[in-house]
């Protein structure tokens, strides 16, 4: 059970919200000391983080893929034309 959010606190809703910030370094040092203060006296949001972070890992190993051409020549052709029905078969 997740406990009430003290002055110094982030909600849940809130440390949800930032964490894809906080992965990516870009809150400041007030503002990462609350989540990190959070996420180890919240066991949701602790685990919540830890498997952002798995995924966010294991998608970077993943090989980058280069589209086919023929794909990337109907893309252009969709948007050029400002197409907003794009769907199978286009």
């Amino acid at each position: 059970m997740e406990s009430k959010p003290k002055s110094q606190d982030l909600s849940c809703q809130k440390f949800r919200q930032m964490a894809s910030e906080y992965l990516e370094g870009t809150l400041g040092p007030r503002v990462s000391w609350k989540f990190n203060y959070h996420g180890e006296r919240c066991k949701g949001c602790g685990a919540f983080a830890a498997t952002l972070q798995a995924t966010i890992s294991v998608l970077r190993s993943l090989p980058s893929l280069e589209a086919p051409e023929e794909l990337k020549r109907r893309i252009r052709e969709e948007y050029l034309r400002g197409s907003s029905d794009v769907g199978p078969g286009v």
